[in-house]
């Protein structure tokens, strides 16, 4: 039954002298298997998440809710901070058109449970024709039994884009 795989190891490792029993031949594949199945579970496990998609209004002036609940974690709004005002897009029609400005995104979570959640955060910033203007993300913690506390990056865009930003697409991956 193991005979091709006999003429295939000692055709490779020709002094190798080992029982190749069909008995130890079956110990061995079903500890190759076993190996095998909880590696694939380990893997598996490791890379798995809860996925969330919301699309919101820019942040503007004024925070933006944004309402992504996993288990008893929520994200709660967006907010900006350092955009380009009016003045600094006159400036950049006036000097430079391809000025680009750093700002930052602030998001709001609360989370009631007993265990931290890794949460890998995406903001895409996007115009009416859904192309894109801006995007970035960061992966941090949601810490537990926090009320009210934030997760920040910065985002870089073009000073003459951000007033055609007409939605921020959030995407968020709750990993186990």
């Amino acid at each position: 039954m193991f005979a091709w795989l006999e003429k295939r190891v000692f055709a490779h490792f020709p002094a190798m002298e080992v029982d190749m029993t069909p008995a130890r031949l079956t110990f061995l594949m079903g500890s190759l298997v076993a190996a095998a199945f909880s590696i694939g579970l380990a893997g598996e496990g490791a890379g798995t998440g809860a996925f969330y998609e919301k699309s919101v209004d820019p942040p503007r002036e004024t925070k933006v809710p944004v309402g992504i609940d996993h288990r008893k974690g929520s994200i709660l709004w967006l907010e900006s901070h350092y955009e380009p005002n009016a003045k600094d897009v006159a400036r950049a029609k006036e000097k430079d058109p391809t000025d680009k400005k750093w700002m930052l995104l602030r998001f709001t979570y609360r989370n009631d449970d007993y265990v931290s959640y890794k949460v890998n955060l995406q903001a895409v910033a996007l115009d009416e024709n859904g192309a894109v203007i801006a995007e970035g993300g960061r992966r941090s913690s949601m810490d537990a039994r926090k009320q009210e506390d934030t997760i920040s990056f910065p985002l870089h865009v073009r000073t003459l884009d951000w007033p055609k930003v007409a939605r921020v697409k959030i995407l968020a991956t709750f990993l186990n």
